[in-house]
């Protein structure tokens, strides 16, 4: 092995695990403090904010390569999963964990049914099921319309770029996945009072 080689191989390991030490970090702290806090109505902004910025660099990376690794999409679903969790405990209703859980199978399923037929990649399910977990936790069980505003999103973004001259045959479908989701974030926000 050439001292290339090594170096490399070392900031492969570094490229994957930063995201996952963040990701964790981040939602660690986020779900202490919704535990330990008196009140709740910051919450649903900043975890919509923190959803937005934490799930920008896969979409930025699936615009760019057309695919989402697994080291984004992983520690992506394990702080979903850490705030349903906490959203759970602190609401002390356990149906929250049932209905997050039901969302991102809803959502794993219906999307693999697209990656079956080649209109998306296996990355786009996994990172739209990670979502769905987080969307849940704000839109209830609208989180199952992640997949139908996504696409719709999708083609319309499509339109526009034909419309000016771009076209291209593939498109990358994360952006489209994260706009939905903040979408039906900011729409679970609004429509409950917190």
């Amino acid at each position: 092995m050439t001292p290339s080689m090594g170096s490399q191989a070392r900031t492969a390991r570094a490229t994957t695990t930063i995201p996952a030490v963040v990701a964790l970090a981040a939602s660690l702290i986020l779900a202490t403090a919704v535990l330990t806090a008196p009140a709740t109505t910051w919450y649903p902004w900043v975890l919509t904010a923190a959803t937005a910025c934490g799930a920008l660099f896969p979409a930025v990376i699936d615009a760019r390569t057309h695919t989402l690794p697994n080291r984004y999409t992983g520690p992506l679903a394990l702080a979903a999963a850490i705030q349903v969790v906490a959203f759970t405990i602190r609401s002390a209703d356990p149906w929250q964990l049932l209905w997050a859980a039901l969302a991102a199978v809803v959502t794993f399923l219906l999307f693999s049914l697209l990656a079956i037929r080649d209109y998306v990649g296996f990355g786009d399910v996994k990172y739209a099921a990670a979502l769905a977990l987080l969307a849940t936790i704000l839109a209830g069980l609208a989180a199952v319309y992640l997949m139908p505003v996504a696409v719709l999103l999708g083609a319309a973004g499509r339109g526009i770029r034909y419309l000016l001259g771009h076209r291209t045959h593939k498109q990358a479908l994360g952006p489209y996945i994260l706009a939905a989701t903040v979408l039906l974030m900011v729409y679970g926000v609004l429509a409950t009072t917190w």
